[in-house]
């Protein structure tokens, strides 16, 4: 049985809801596009969905800044009104009448505000630089020497790597090996005692790993040390997602 705990996350190649998942209680599954999560503990199908995954979208084009408007003309300034003319000397000169006052100049009107400009459009964020190998069909050997079953060149970056297989041995009772590796160290192992005959099991993970010119990850099986009969692999995937 797989080392699991109530936090692990497992992928699965059939819905968990019609075939049995050997997981604890609490443990999230991905099935295709849709994650479930285990609400009891063992090879059982009593799961809830807890959502379906998506891609984000693009990021819009910013919209076209307004123009500005046009400043109004000014208005022309008043005449200056007439002075008076000045009364006779005599006994009392008449006093002169006052001048006419100038006109005001006419007011200037406003520019037109500008046309506000175009919202951008949202579109979706796209996921680059992810690498998968994938071998689904059935393979077996008798040997306890380990086999690759699927494999993975990586180039110089940061990654995310999700792996995953199923694994069974053809005698009730025997155990089989499979492993997790990254340039021949071994980062993940899953010992299986199979209940019964041809019961695939499932193995699965997480590993974040910086590869710093090169570096090969893959999945291997074998027939346990001590242990006998034919070990099988299945569904074997590997996800590699470069973050940086």
């Amino acid at each position: 049985m797989p080392n699991i705990n109530s936090e692990s996350q497992v992928f699965v190649s059939h819905d968990p809801r019609s075939l049995p998942v050997n997981a604890f209680s609490g443990a999230q599954i991905l099935f295709e596009n849709l994650w479930f999560k285990k609400l009891d503990n063992g090879p059982t199908t009593n799961v809830q969905i807890i959502e379906e995954s998506g891609i984000s979208g693009f990021s819009g084009y910013s919209g076209l800044s307004a123009p500005s408007g046009y400043s109004g003309t000014s208005g022309i300034s008043g005449y200056s009104g007439l002075s008076a003319t000045s009364g006779y000397s005599g006994t009392s000169g008449k006093s002169g009448y006052s001048g006419l006052s100038g006109y005001s100049g006419l007011s200037s009107t406003s520019g037109y505000s500008g046309a506000s400009g175009l919202s951008g459009y949202s579109g979706l964020s796209l996921i680059l630089n992810h690498q998968t190998a994938i071998s689904e069909a059935a393979s077996t050997t008798t040997s306890t020497t380990y086999q690759t079953k699927v494999s993975l060149a990586l180039t110089t970056g940061e990654y995310v790597i999700h792996y995953c297989a199923e694994i069974n041995n053809s005698t009730a009772n025997r155990n089989s090996d499979c492993t997790f590796v990254i340039d021949g160290i071994v980062y993940s192992q899953y010992n299986y005692r199979c209940a019964s005959a041809n019961f695939y099991e499932n193995m699965s993970g997480v590993k974040e790993f910086t590869v710093a010119s090169s570096s090969t990850v893959s999945i291997q099986y074998r027939v346990a040390t001590g242990s006998s009969g034919t070990a099988g692999i299945q569904n074997a995937r590997i996800f590699a997602i470069k973050t940086a």
